[in-house]
Protein backbone atom coordinates (compact mmCIF):
# COMPACT_ATOMS: atom_id res chain seq x y z
CA UNK A 1 0.00 0.00 0.00
CA UNK A 2 1.09 3.47 -0.62
CA UNK A 3 1.32 6.34 1.84
CA UNK A 4 2.61 9.81 1.70
CA UNK A 5 3.36 11.99 4.95
CA UNK A 6 5.33 14.40 6.26
CA UNK A 7 8.16 13.54 8.28
CA UNK A 8 10.86 15.72 10.60
CA UNK A 9 14.23 14.72 10.32
CA UNK A 10 14.12 13.29 13.81
CA UNK A 11 11.03 11.43 13.02
CA UNK A 12 12.88 10.11 10.53
CA UNK A 13 16.41 9.08 12.80
CA UNK A 14 13.69 7.64 15.52
CA UNK A 15 13.69 3.44 15.83
CA UNK A 16 14.09 3.48 11.88
CA UNK A 17 16.85 1.32 9.89
CA UNK A 18 17.43 2.47 6.36
CA UNK A 19 19.94 0.81 3.58
CA UNK A 20 20.41 1.08 -0.39
CA UNK A 21 18.80 -1.16 -2.54
CA UNK A 22 21.98 -2.47 -5.09
CA UNK A 23 21.65 -0.41 -7.91
CA UNK A 24 21.92 2.89 -6.04
CA UNK A 25 24.90 5.37 -7.06
CA UNK A 26 27.79 6.02 -5.14
CA UNK A 27 27.60 9.40 -2.78
CA UNK A 28 28.30 11.89 -4.87
CA UNK A 29 28.06 15.21 -3.05
CA UNK A 30 31.05 17.20 -2.51
CA UNK A 31 32.67 20.56 -1.80
CA UNK A 32 33.82 20.80 -5.23
CA UNK A 33 29.73 20.44 -6.47
CA UNK A 34 28.17 23.29 -4.55
CA UNK A 35 25.95 20.49 -3.09
CA UNK A 36 27.32 21.01 0.40
CA UNK A 37 28.00 24.79 0.03
CA UNK A 38 24.42 24.88 -0.63
CA UNK A 39 23.72 22.13 2.66
CA UNK A 40 25.76 24.60 5.30
CA UNK A 41 23.74 27.77 3.54
CA UNK A 42 20.47 26.43 4.49
CA UNK A 43 21.66 25.33 7.85
CA UNK A 44 22.68 28.62 8.70
CA UNK A 45 19.77 30.41 7.37
CA UNK A 46 17.35 28.03 9.07
CA UNK A 47 19.20 28.33 12.27
CA UNK A 48 18.81 32.24 12.55
CA UNK A 49 15.27 31.84 14.38
CA UNK A 50 13.35 31.44 11.59
CA UNK A 51 9.40 30.75 11.61
CA UNK A 52 9.52 28.69 8.54
CA UNK A 53 10.97 25.14 8.53
CA UNK A 54 13.40 23.34 6.18
CA UNK A 55 11.97 21.76 3.09
CA UNK A 56 14.44 18.96 2.59
CA UNK A 57 12.41 17.34 -0.79
CA UNK A 58 11.20 13.86 -1.25
CA UNK A 59 12.19 10.19 0.18
CA UNK A 60 11.00 7.04 -1.55
CA UNK A 61 11.84 3.99 0.41
CA UNK A 62 10.41 1.08 0.62
CA UNK A 63 9.33 -0.85 3.83
CA UNK A 64 10.22 -4.04 5.61
CA UNK A 65 9.35 -5.22 8.79
CA UNK A 66 11.71 -7.04 11.26
CA UNK A 67 11.04 -7.63 14.41
CA UNK A 68 10.10 -4.19 16.34
CA UNK A 69 12.43 -1.94 14.35
CA UNK A 70 10.89 -0.62 11.09
CA UNK A 71 13.11 -0.99 8.20
CA UNK A 72 13.52 0.55 4.92
CA UNK A 73 15.33 0.24 1.62
CA UNK A 74 16.37 3.64 0.12
CA UNK A 75 14.63 4.63 -3.35
CA UNK A 76 15.71 7.86 -3.45
CA UNK A 77 16.84 10.36 -0.99
CA UNK A 78 20.80 8.39 -0.31
CA UNK A 79 22.62 11.62 -0.64
CA UNK A 80 20.56 13.72 2.16
CA UNK A 81 20.51 11.53 4.40
CA UNK A 82 24.18 10.46 4.62
CA UNK A 83 24.85 13.68 4.93
CA UNK A 84 22.50 14.55 7.34
CA UNK A 85 24.24 11.85 9.42
CA UNK A 86 27.97 12.99 8.45
CA UNK A 87 26.61 16.78 9.86
CA UNK A 88 25.04 15.43 13.39
CA UNK A 89 28.32 13.11 13.41
CA UNK A 90 30.15 16.75 13.37
CA UNK A 91 27.54 18.11 15.68
CA UNK A 92 28.27 15.21 18.34
CA UNK A 93 31.86 15.72 18.38
CA UNK A 94 31.30 19.49 18.91
CA UNK A 95 29.24 18.50 22.00
CA UNK A 96 31.66 16.49 23.22
CA UNK A 97 34.55 19.42 22.95
CA UNK A 98 32.23 21.63 24.75
CA UNK A 99 31.96 19.13 27.40
CA UNK A 100 28.26 18.01 26.87
CA UNK A 101 28.09 14.89 27.81
CA UNK A 102 23.82 14.71 27.30
CA UNK A 103 23.87 16.49 23.83
CA UNK A 104 26.74 14.04 23.05
CA UNK A 105 24.65 10.85 23.86
CA UNK A 106 21.51 12.28 22.28
CA UNK A 107 23.57 12.84 18.69
CA UNK A 108 24.90 9.32 18.86
CA UNK A 109 21.58 8.09 19.36
CA UNK A 110 20.34 9.96 16.29
CA UNK A 111 23.07 8.14 13.71
CA UNK A 112 23.31 4.63 15.50
CA UNK A 113 21.47 2.10 17.52
CA UNK A 114 23.06 2.38 21.11
CA UNK A 115 22.67 -0.12 23.98
CA UNK A 116 20.87 1.24 26.63
CA UNK A 117 22.81 -0.59 29.27
CA UNK A 118 26.08 0.41 28.46
CA UNK A 119 26.39 2.90 25.86
CA UNK A 120 27.85 0.69 23.21
CA UNK A 121 27.28 1.43 19.75
CA UNK A 122 25.20 -1.47 18.03
CA UNK A 123 24.70 -0.27 14.54
CA UNK A 124 23.96 2.74 11.95
CA UNK A 125 20.82 4.06 11.28
CA UNK A 126 21.90 3.91 7.65
CA UNK A 127 23.83 1.33 5.83
CA UNK A 128 25.40 3.48 3.22
CA UNK A 129 27.01 3.26 -0.11
CA UNK A 130 29.93 0.86 -0.27
CA UNK A 131 31.81 3.67 -1.81
CA UNK A 132 32.18 5.03 1.93
CA UNK A 133 30.84 2.89 4.17
CA UNK A 134 33.72 1.74 5.91
CA UNK A 135 34.91 5.13 7.02
CA UNK A 136 31.35 6.37 7.43
CA UNK A 137 30.90 3.61 9.56
CA UNK A 138 34.01 4.88 11.55
CA UNK A 139 33.09 8.91 11.61
CA UNK A 140 29.31 7.92 13.04
CA UNK A 141 30.78 5.20 15.66
CA UNK A 142 33.99 6.82 17.05
CA UNK A 143 33.86 10.45 18.44
CA UNK A 144 36.79 12.67 16.91
CA UNK A 145 37.49 9.96 14.62
CA UNK A 146 41.14 10.58 13.30
CA UNK A 147 40.81 8.41 9.84
CA UNK A 148 43.37 5.71 11.15
CA UNK A 149 42.66 2.79 9.38
CA UNK A 150 41.30 -0.40 10.44
CA UNK A 151 42.92 -4.09 9.36
CA UNK A 152 40.53 -4.91 7.29
CA UNK A 153 40.20 -2.33 5.09
CA UNK A 154 42.85 -2.37 2.42
CA UNK A 155 45.29 1.05 2.10
CA UNK A 156 43.72 1.57 -1.69
CA UNK A 157 39.60 1.25 -0.73
CA UNK A 158 40.83 3.41 2.31
CA UNK A 159 42.52 6.16 0.56
CA UNK A 160 39.62 6.16 -2.10
CA UNK A 161 36.90 6.93 0.85
CA UNK A 162 38.93 8.99 2.69
CA UNK A 163 39.10 11.16 -0.75
CA UNK A 164 35.19 11.06 -0.97
CA UNK A 165 34.31 12.30 2.83
CA UNK A 166 37.12 13.48 4.49
CA UNK A 167 37.18 16.65 3.05
CA UNK A 168 33.24 16.72 3.68
CA UNK A 169 33.31 15.67 6.99
CA UNK A 170 36.45 18.71 7.75
CA UNK A 171 33.90 21.43 6.04
CA UNK A 172 31.13 20.35 8.71
CA UNK A 173 33.93 20.27 11.64
CA UNK A 174 35.13 23.70 10.40
CA UNK A 175 31.46 25.43 10.47
CA UNK A 176 30.79 24.34 13.70
CA UNK A 177 34.21 25.22 15.44
CA UNK A 178 33.66 28.65 16.34
CA UNK A 179 29.93 27.96 18.15
CA UNK A 180 29.15 28.15 21.70
CA UNK A 181 26.09 25.75 22.96
CA UNK A 182 24.07 27.68 22.37
CA UNK A 183 24.51 28.38 18.28
CA UNK A 184 25.00 25.13 18.28
CA UNK A 185 21.58 23.86 20.39
CA UNK A 186 19.94 26.20 17.67
CA UNK A 187 21.64 24.04 14.63
CA UNK A 188 20.71 20.99 15.80
CA UNK A 189 17.46 22.28 16.51
CA UNK A 190 17.10 23.46 12.94
CA UNK A 191 18.19 20.22 11.49
CA UNK A 192 16.11 17.76 13.65
CA UNK A 193 13.18 20.21 13.31
CA UNK A 194 13.76 19.94 9.09
CA UNK A 195 11.08 18.12 7.23
CA UNK A 196 10.62 15.70 3.69
CA UNK A 197 7.64 14.51 2.27
CA UNK A 198 8.37 10.61 2.68
CA UNK A 199 6.62 8.32 -0.08
CA UNK A 200 6.55 4.48 1.04
CA UNK A 201 5.37 1.34 -0.25
CA UNK A 202 6.11 -2.44 1.18
CA UNK A 203 5.09 -2.97 -2.59
CA UNK A 204 9.10 -3.24 -4.69
CA UNK A 205 7.41 -2.33 -8.20
CA UNK A 206 5.05 0.29 -6.57
CA UNK A 207 7.56 1.95 -5.11
CA UNK A 208 9.95 1.84 -8.30
CA UNK A 209 6.86 2.86 -10.65
CA UNK A 210 6.38 6.07 -7.91
CA UNK A 211 10.31 6.93 -8.17
CA UNK A 212 9.83 7.18 -12.01
CA UNK A 213 6.75 8.90 -11.94
CA UNK A 214 7.70 11.94 -9.59
CA UNK A 215 10.83 12.59 -11.39
CA UNK A 216 9.25 12.17 -15.27
CA UNK A 217 6.39 14.38 -14.85
CA UNK A 218 5.77 18.32 -14.90
CA UNK A 219 8.45 20.76 -13.13
CA UNK A 220 7.26 23.84 -11.16
CA UNK A 221 7.78 27.14 -12.48
CA UNK A 222 10.94 28.08 -12.06
CA UNK A 223 12.82 31.59 -11.61
CA UNK A 224 13.11 31.80 -15.76
CA UNK A 225 9.77 31.46 -16.49
CA UNK A 226 8.85 34.09 -14.62
CA UNK A 227 11.49 36.40 -16.12
CA UNK A 228 10.13 35.60 -19.55
CA UNK A 229 6.79 37.10 -18.22
CA UNK A 230 8.41 40.13 -16.72
CA UNK A 231 9.95 40.97 -20.19
CA UNK A 232 6.84 40.10 -22.15
CA UNK A 233 5.07 42.57 -20.08
CA UNK A 234 7.64 45.22 -20.16
CA UNK A 235 7.97 44.82 -24.06
CA UNK A 236 5.21 43.39 -25.12
CA UNK A 237 4.40 40.18 -26.28
CA UNK A 238 6.44 40.28 -30.02
CA UNK A 239 7.87 37.73 -32.10
CA UNK A 240 11.36 40.00 -31.81
CA UNK A 241 10.77 39.54 -27.58
CA UNK A 242 9.69 36.11 -28.32
CA UNK A 243 12.88 35.12 -30.80
CA UNK A 244 15.31 35.98 -28.41
CA UNK A 245 13.78 34.58 -25.55
CA UNK A 246 13.58 31.62 -27.41
CA UNK A 247 17.65 32.11 -28.32
CA UNK A 248 18.28 32.96 -24.87
CA UNK A 249 16.84 29.69 -23.59
CA UNK A 250 18.20 27.71 -25.86
CA UNK A 251 21.53 28.48 -25.32
CA UNK A 252 20.76 27.91 -21.28
CA UNK A 253 19.96 24.61 -22.05
CA UNK A 254 18.55 22.88 -18.61
CA UNK A 255 20.52 25.10 -16.42
CA UNK A 256 18.53 28.36 -17.06
CA UNK A 257 18.52 29.29 -13.41
CA UNK A 258 22.40 29.22 -13.18
CA UNK A 259 22.91 30.82 -16.50
CA UNK A 260 21.08 33.84 -14.85
CA UNK A 261 22.54 33.68 -11.64
CA UNK A 262 25.83 33.43 -13.58
CA UNK A 263 24.78 36.42 -15.59
CA UNK A 264 23.98 39.00 -13.00
CA UNK A 265 26.87 38.05 -11.67
CA UNK A 266 29.33 38.98 -14.41
CA UNK A 267 27.57 42.30 -13.81
CA UNK A 268 28.87 42.84 -10.46
CA UNK A 269 25.97 41.39 -8.35
CA UNK A 270 26.04 38.33 -5.94
CA UNK A 271 22.68 36.07 -6.01
CA UNK A 272 22.11 33.80 -3.38
CA UNK A 273 19.02 30.78 -3.66
CA UNK A 274 15.84 32.55 -3.09
CA UNK A 275 16.77 36.12 -4.48
CA UNK A 276 17.66 35.56 -7.69
CA UNK A 277 13.95 36.56 -9.24
CA UNK A 278 13.48 39.63 -6.51
CA UNK A 279 17.22 40.90 -7.71
CA UNK A 280 16.66 40.88 -11.47
CA UNK A 281 13.62 42.07 -11.42
CA UNK A 282 14.87 45.37 -9.30
CA UNK A 283 17.72 45.76 -11.86
CA UNK A 284 15.24 45.56 -14.77
CA UNK A 285 12.74 48.48 -12.55
CA UNK A 286 16.03 50.37 -12.89
CA UNK A 287 17.20 49.79 -16.30
CA UNK A 288 15.94 49.52 -20.22
CA UNK A 289 14.12 45.79 -20.70
CA UNK A 290 15.22 45.82 -24.38
CA UNK A 291 19.27 46.70 -23.34
CA UNK A 292 19.15 43.62 -20.39
CA UNK A 293 17.42 41.00 -22.90
CA UNK A 294 20.14 42.13 -25.53
CA UNK A 295 23.01 41.85 -23.53
CA UNK A 296 21.48 38.59 -21.59
CA UNK A 297 21.17 37.50 -25.09
CA UNK A 298 25.38 38.31 -26.04
CA UNK A 299 25.81 36.12 -22.51
CA UNK A 300 23.72 33.44 -23.54
CA UNK A 301 25.85 32.93 -26.62
CA UNK A 302 28.97 32.72 -24.61
CA UNK A 303 27.76 30.55 -21.74
CA UNK A 304 26.22 28.06 -24.34
CA UNK A 305 30.05 28.03 -26.52
CA UNK A 306 31.44 27.20 -23.12
CA UNK A 307 29.11 24.63 -22.16
CA UNK A 308 29.26 22.46 -25.28
CA UNK A 309 32.21 20.72 -26.50
CA UNK A 310 34.87 23.48 -27.25
CA UNK A 311 36.13 23.72 -30.55
CA UNK A 312 39.22 26.05 -32.19
CA UNK A 313 36.16 27.27 -34.46
CA UNK A 314 33.37 27.75 -31.71
CA UNK A 315 35.93 29.81 -29.56
CA UNK A 316 36.73 32.28 -32.21
CA UNK A 317 33.16 32.19 -33.07
CA UNK A 318 32.01 33.62 -29.52
CA UNK A 319 35.03 35.95 -29.42
CA UNK A 320 34.14 37.65 -32.37
CA UNK A 321 29.97 37.67 -32.42
CA UNK A 322 29.73 38.14 -28.84
CA UNK A 323 32.89 40.60 -27.92
CA UNK A 324 34.60 41.64 -31.12
CA UNK A 325 37.88 41.17 -30.01
CA UNK A 326 39.53 41.10 -33.10
CA UNK A 327 43.06 41.75 -30.84
CA UNK A 328 42.87 38.50 -29.78
CA UNK A 329 41.38 36.56 -32.92
CA UNK A 330 44.06 38.40 -34.85
CA UNK A 331 46.89 36.25 -33.11
CA UNK A 332 46.20 32.57 -33.45
CA UNK A 333 48.37 31.10 -30.85
CA UNK A 334 46.65 33.37 -28.10
CA UNK A 335 43.39 31.70 -29.34
CA UNK A 336 44.62 28.26 -29.32
CA UNK A 337 46.13 28.46 -25.91
CA UNK A 338 42.80 29.61 -24.65
CA UNK A 339 41.04 27.29 -26.59
CA UNK A 340 43.70 24.69 -24.57
CA UNK A 341 42.46 25.81 -21.23
CA UNK A 342 38.78 25.80 -21.69
CA UNK A 343 38.79 22.47 -23.01
CA UNK A 344 40.79 21.62 -19.61
CA UNK A 345 37.88 23.77 -17.31
CA UNK A 346 35.21 21.94 -19.39
CA UNK A 347 36.68 18.35 -18.25
CA UNK A 348 36.79 19.19 -14.75
CA UNK A 349 33.32 20.44 -14.91
CA UNK A 350 34.63 23.89 -13.67
CA UNK A 351 31.72 26.55 -14.81
CA UNK A 352 31.91 28.90 -11.16
CA UNK A 353 34.68 31.24 -13.24
CA UNK A 354 31.93 31.71 -15.90
CA UNK A 355 31.03 34.84 -15.02
CA UNK A 356 34.42 36.41 -14.42
CA UNK A 357 35.59 35.29 -17.98
CA UNK A 358 32.79 37.28 -19.72
CA UNK A 359 33.64 40.87 -17.74
CA UNK A 360 37.70 39.63 -17.83
CA UNK A 361 37.12 39.72 -21.83
CA UNK A 362 35.13 42.87 -22.09
CA UNK A 363 37.74 44.60 -19.58
CA UNK A 364 40.46 43.63 -22.12
CA UNK A 365 38.80 44.86 -25.65
CA UNK A 366 38.11 48.24 -23.33
CA UNK A 367 41.53 48.54 -21.84
CA UNK A 368 44.71 49.32 -24.14
CA UNK A 369 45.54 46.68 -26.26
CA UNK A 370 49.27 45.85 -26.04
CA UNK A 371 51.27 42.81 -26.38
CA UNK A 372 51.63 42.57 -21.96
CA UNK A 373 47.85 42.58 -21.92
CA UNK A 374 47.08 39.98 -24.70
CA UNK A 375 50.24 38.08 -22.42
CA UNK A 376 47.94 38.41 -19.37
CA UNK A 377 45.12 37.67 -20.94
CA UNK A 378 46.00 34.63 -21.94
CA UNK A 379 48.01 33.74 -18.20
CA UNK A 380 44.51 34.11 -16.48
CA UNK A 381 42.65 31.17 -18.68
CA UNK A 382 45.83 28.79 -17.98
CA UNK A 383 45.97 29.79 -14.21
CA UNK A 384 42.28 29.47 -13.42
CA UNK A 385 42.67 26.05 -15.27
CA UNK A 386 45.75 24.92 -13.18
CA UNK A 387 44.20 26.06 -10.20
CA UNK A 388 41.12 24.23 -10.62
CA UNK A 389 42.85 20.92 -11.26
CA UNK A 390 45.06 20.99 -8.24
CA UNK A 391 42.35 22.33 -5.76
CA UNK A 392 38.54 21.00 -7.10
CA UNK A 393 39.58 18.00 -9.36
CA UNK A 394 42.45 16.15 -7.25
CA UNK A 395 42.40 17.95 -3.65
CA UNK A 396 38.55 17.79 -3.85
CA UNK A 397 38.87 21.45 -1.99
CA UNK A 398 35.39 23.51 -1.48
CA UNK A 399 34.70 25.85 -4.64
CA UNK A 400 32.82 28.74 -3.31
CA UNK A 401 35.87 30.25 -1.86
CA UNK A 402 37.01 30.36 -5.32
CA UNK A 403 33.42 31.61 -7.08
CA UNK A 404 33.44 34.41 -3.94
CA UNK A 405 36.88 35.94 -5.57
CA UNK A 406 35.08 35.33 -8.91
CA UNK A 407 32.33 37.34 -8.13
CA UNK A 408 34.65 40.14 -6.36
CA UNK A 409 36.54 40.05 -9.22
CA UNK A 410 34.03 40.93 -11.79
CA UNK A 411 33.34 44.00 -10.03
CA UNK A 412 36.84 45.11 -10.44
CA UNK A 413 37.56 43.92 -13.65
CA UNK A 414 33.65 45.90 -14.71
CA UNK A 415 35.77 48.71 -13.41
CA UNK A 416 38.96 48.60 -14.96
CA UNK A 417 39.52 51.48 -16.94
CA UNK A 418 43.32 51.25 -17.12
CA UNK A 419 45.85 48.65 -15.61
CA UNK A 420 44.70 45.70 -16.97
CA UNK A 421 47.88 43.78 -16.61
CA UNK A 422 48.07 45.01 -12.85
CA UNK A 423 44.77 43.67 -11.63
CA UNK A 424 45.41 40.24 -13.59
CA UNK A 425 48.66 39.88 -11.44
CA UNK A 426 47.01 40.95 -8.58
CA UNK A 427 44.09 38.00 -9.20
CA UNK A 428 46.68 35.25 -10.07
CA UNK A 429 48.64 36.42 -6.84
CA UNK A 430 45.16 36.23 -4.45
CA UNK A 431 44.62 32.34 -6.19
CA UNK A 432 48.18 31.71 -5.12
CA UNK A 433 47.42 32.02 -1.37
CA UNK A 434 44.30 29.87 -2.05
CA UNK A 435 46.40 27.21 -4.07
CA UNK A 436 47.29 23.84 -1.83
CA UNK A 437 50.01 23.80 0.20
CA UNK A 438 49.15 20.30 1.04
CA UNK A 439 51.16 17.97 -0.99
CA UNK A 440 50.59 14.94 1.03
CA UNK A 441 46.56 15.25 0.13
CA UNK A 442 47.72 16.27 -3.65
CA UNK A 443 50.31 13.20 -3.78
CA UNK A 444 47.50 10.74 -2.08
CA UNK A 445 44.91 11.37 -4.39
CA UNK A 446 47.14 11.99 -7.64
CA UNK A 447 48.50 8.61 -7.08
CA UNK A 448 44.60 6.89 -6.98
CA UNK A 449 44.05 7.96 -10.49
CA UNK A 450 43.24 4.72 -12.34
CA UNK A 451 42.16 3.84 -15.87
CA UNK A 452 38.24 2.48 -16.10
CA UNK A 453 37.74 0.53 -19.31
CA UNK A 454 33.98 1.65 -18.36
CA UNK A 455 34.41 4.89 -16.90
CA UNK A 456 34.73 7.07 -20.69
CA UNK A 457 34.99 10.22 -17.91
CA UNK A 458 37.75 8.99 -16.12
CA UNK A 459 39.89 8.06 -18.65
CA UNK A 460 39.40 11.36 -20.31
CA UNK A 461 41.01 12.67 -16.74
CA UNK A 462 43.96 10.73 -18.00
CA UNK A 463 44.46 11.63 -21.88
CA UNK A 464 44.63 15.44 -20.38
CA UNK A 465 46.50 14.62 -17.81
CA UNK A 466 49.26 13.02 -20.35
CA UNK A 467 48.59 15.53 -22.95
CA UNK A 468 49.51 18.45 -20.23
CA UNK A 469 53.24 16.66 -19.55
CA UNK A 470 53.84 16.00 -22.88
CA UNK A 471 52.81 19.43 -24.05
CA UNK A 472 55.38 20.91 -21.06
CA UNK A 473 58.77 22.61 -22.28
CA UNK A 474 61.38 21.66 -19.27
CA UNK A 475 63.79 24.35 -20.51
CA UNK A 476 61.33 26.78 -20.10
CA UNK A 477 59.29 26.36 -17.17
CA UNK A 478 56.39 26.16 -18.94
CA UNK A 479 53.65 25.20 -21.76
CA UNK A 480 55.10 24.59 -25.28
CA UNK A 481 54.43 27.17 -27.72
CA UNK A 482 50.99 26.13 -29.42
CA UNK A 483 52.62 25.69 -32.93
CA UNK A 484 54.88 22.62 -30.97
CA UNK A 485 51.28 21.64 -29.17
CA UNK A 486 50.96 18.13 -29.49
CA UNK A 487 46.99 17.02 -28.80
CA UNK A 488 46.80 14.03 -26.82
CA UNK A 489 43.32 15.18 -25.26
CA UNK A 490 40.68 16.35 -27.71
CA UNK A 491 36.94 16.84 -26.49
CA UNK A 492 36.22 16.60 -30.30
CA UNK A 493 37.16 13.34 -30.55
CA UNK A 494 35.46 10.16 -29.33
CA UNK A 495 37.77 8.96 -26.63
CA UNK A 496 37.35 5.17 -28.29
CA UNK A 497 38.78 6.55 -31.55
CA UNK A 498 41.27 8.81 -30.80
CA UNK A 499 44.60 8.71 -32.48
CA UNK A 500 46.09 7.95 -29.07
CA UNK A 501 45.70 5.22 -26.67
CA UNK A 502 46.28 4.48 -22.72
CA UNK A 503 49.00 1.73 -22.63
CA UNK A 504 49.24 0.04 -19.55
CA UNK A 505 52.79 -1.00 -19.61
CA UNK A 506 52.39 -4.22 -17.26
CA UNK A 507 49.55 -5.92 -19.63
CA UNK A 508 45.96 -6.40 -18.51
CA UNK A 509 45.74 -9.63 -19.69
CA UNK A 510 49.89 -10.77 -19.72
CA UNK A 511 50.45 -13.70 -22.02
CA UNK A 512 52.45 -15.03 -18.72
CA UNK A 513 52.16 -14.75 -15.02
CA UNK A 514 49.98 -13.01 -12.90
CA UNK A 515 48.50 -9.63 -13.25
CA UNK A 516 50.12 -7.08 -10.68
CA UNK A 517 47.07 -6.05 -8.24
CA UNK A 518 48.10 -2.03 -9.35
CA UNK A 519 48.00 -2.78 -13.17
CA UNK A 520 45.44 0.00 -14.03
CA UNK A 521 47.36 2.82 -11.78
CA UNK A 522 48.37 5.61 -13.25
CA UNK A 523 51.90 4.55 -12.52
CA UNK A 524 51.47 2.07 -14.84
CA UNK A 525 49.76 4.11 -18.10
CA UNK A 526 51.55 5.93 -20.76
CA UNK A 527 49.75 7.13 -23.94
CA UNK A 528 51.08 5.91 -26.97
CA UNK A 529 49.85 5.98 -30.24
CA UNK A 530 47.19 3.34 -31.11
CA UNK A 531 49.46 2.19 -33.97
CA UNK A 532 52.11 1.68 -31.34
CA UNK A 533 49.92 0.02 -28.63
CA UNK A 534 48.78 -2.69 -30.92
CA UNK A 535 51.85 -3.72 -31.70
CA UNK A 536 53.19 -4.23 -27.99
CA UNK A 537 49.77 -5.64 -27.01
CA UNK A 538 50.47 -8.09 -23.94
CA UNK A 539 54.07 -8.24 -24.25
CA UNK A 540 55.42 -8.34 -20.92
CA UNK A 541 57.25 -5.54 -19.49
CA UNK A 542 60.51 -6.68 -20.12
CA UNK A 543 59.92 -7.62 -24.06
CA UNK A 544 57.83 -4.48 -24.31
CA UNK A 545 61.29 -1.84 -23.07
CA UNK A 546 63.54 -4.08 -25.42
CA UNK A 547 60.92 -3.43 -28.51
CA UNK A 548 60.66 0.41 -27.36
CA UNK A 549 64.49 0.52 -27.69
CA UNK A 550 65.57 -1.44 -30.25
CA UNK A 551 63.25 -1.59 -33.64
CA UNK A 552 60.54 0.62 -32.25
CA UNK A 553 62.26 3.04 -30.95
CA UNK A 554 61.20 5.46 -33.79
CA UNK A 555 57.92 4.58 -33.38
CA UNK A 556 58.04 6.72 -30.07
CA UNK A 557 57.87 10.03 -32.15
CA UNK A 558 57.23 13.24 -30.12
CA UNK A 559 56.16 11.44 -27.08
CA UNK A 560 58.15 12.96 -24.49
CA UNK A 561 57.01 10.68 -21.46
CA UNK A 562 57.31 7.42 -23.34
CA UNK A 563 60.97 8.79 -25.03
CA UNK A 564 62.06 9.62 -21.26
CA UNK A 565 60.91 6.28 -19.82
CA UNK A 566 62.39 4.20 -22.32
CA UNK A 567 65.88 5.80 -21.71
CA UNK A 568 66.08 5.81 -18.51
CA UNK A 569 64.13 3.12 -16.82
CA UNK A 570 66.75 0.71 -15.92
CA UNK A 571 64.90 -1.78 -13.28
CA UNK A 572 62.55 -4.76 -13.16
CA UNK A 573 58.84 -3.75 -12.89
CA UNK A 574 56.47 -4.53 -10.41
CA UNK A 575 53.81 -2.90 -8.02
CA UNK A 576 56.46 -1.00 -6.28
CA UNK A 577 57.74 0.34 -9.44
CA UNK A 578 53.87 1.51 -10.38
CA UNK A 579 53.96 3.16 -6.88
CA UNK A 580 57.18 5.47 -7.21
CA UNK A 581 56.56 5.94 -10.72
CA UNK A 582 53.05 7.29 -9.45
CA UNK A 583 54.77 9.15 -7.16
CA UNK A 584 56.93 10.90 -8.92
CA UNK A 585 54.16 11.77 -11.35
CA UNK A 586 52.54 13.05 -8.41
CA UNK A 587 55.54 15.41 -7.40
CA UNK A 588 56.04 17.10 -11.00
CA UNK A 589 52.54 18.11 -11.58
CA UNK A 590 52.56 19.64 -8.63
CA UNK A 591 55.58 21.03 -8.82
CA UNK A 592 55.68 21.90 -12.58
CA UNK A 593 53.24 20.93 -14.76
CA UNK A 594 50.02 22.37 -12.92
CA UNK A 595 51.87 25.43 -11.16
CA UNK A 596 50.54 28.75 -10.72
Amino acid sequence: MLIGDRKTILELLSGCRYSLVNNQREYVWSLGGGQIDDFLYDIKYYSSNRPEKWFLGQVVLLKNEDNNIEEFKIIDGQQRLTTLCLFLAACRDKAKNLNNSSQQSIMQQYISFVNGADGRVEGLRICTSKSIRDIFNQICTIPNFNYERPEDVSVSQWNKQRKIIKNVFEEFKKYLEDMDQISLTNTVSAVLEAYVFRLMSDNAGETYSLFEDTNAKGTPLEVTDLLKNLLMEELGDDEATESDWNEIANNSGTTGVRMLKYFYTSNGGTLERGNIYRKVRDRLVRGRADEFVEEYRGFSVFYRTLEEDISISSLRTMLNDVFKCDTILCHEPSVKRIYYAVQGLQLLNITLCYPMIYSLINSYIRNEKTDGSRKAFVRIFESIEKFHFVNTHICDSRANRAEILYAEYCGKFNHCNNDFVGLVNTLINTMKEDYTTDTEIFSANFKELEYNEANLKKNAILYYIFDRFNNYDESASRRVDSAAWIEYYSPERNIKRHLYSIEHYAPQNPREGQIIENVNNIGNLFIIGSELNGRLSNLSPEEKIRKLRNELYQDIGPNKMLREFVDGFNDIWNEDSVDKRALNLAKRAYDKIWKL
